[in-house]
This record gives structure tokens, sequence and C-alpha cells, in this order.
């Protein structure tokens, strides 16, 4: 299961319209053991972009060197010229994480959660 931070995002990931798109070759999933403790991966959005999500379970923790540099070759591989992934603004963890994968803060989007709360949208740029 996912951090209690992290709930929202996982009831909507998991719709089944929602599902099946995250299932991809840039999606990666971490197990210690027989149990999932985390997720990860890039979702195209056309036109060489893609968004990168992330969902950990507080199992994750100790894990979080591996599971960093996963998730680090996975976002240096692939064709995509623009990654964004958006954090929302109360999530201190999120924050820290976005920027050990290496992304940028970009800009602050108002109301943007659909519980209506803000988040800030990262970025990372081939160039």
């Amino acid at each position: 299961m996912p951090t209690a931070t992290q709930m929202d995002e996982f009831q909507y990931l998991m719709q089944p319209e929602i599902a099946g798109l995250l299932c991809n070759e840039y999606s990666f999933s971490g197990w210690h053991g027989y149990k999932c403790i985390g997720a990860a991966g890039i979702v195209s959005q056309g036109g060489g972009r893609g968004e990168a999500w992330l969902l950990l379970g507080d199992e994750a923790k100790p894990h979080m060197l591996e599971i960093t540099k996963q998730a680090l070759g996975v976002l240096g591989n692939n064709h995509f010229r623009r990654v964004e992934m958006t954090v929302k603004e109360d999530n201190k963890v999120g924050h820290r994480i976005a920027k050990m994968l290496k992304f940028k803060a970009e800009a602050t989007l108002e109301a943007w959660h659909p519980d209506g709360s803000n988040v800030v949208l990262y970025k990372r740029i081939k160039r």
C-alpha cells in the first residue's frame, strides 16, 4: 500500500481506464521478498513528452538508494525529450524525491489536484 500522503494518487491511478496506461516499457516495480514496496514509470503524453509517476509504500524507505538508481536508469534511457511530474505542494518527501531524480521545479499549479490542492510541476529535459 502507498504511504498515507499518496493514497489519493493511488486511488486515482487504480481506476481501470488509468491503470492500463501505467504498464509499459518504462514502468517498473520494486519488491522486497514477496511484497511490492513501490512502482514507478513514465506515461507518454505525445510529442516527445512523458509524465513520470511514483508510488511508494512505507516499507520502501530502507531501499531508497536502489529505487533511486533504478528510476534514474529509466529516466535516462527513454525517447522522451521532456519528462514531467507533479508533487502535491505539502508533500515534503515527494519534493525531495523529485530533486533526487534530477527534476527541476517549473511552476505551482493552483487547485490542480482532484482534491483541490496545489501541486508543483517538475520537469526533466534531455539536452
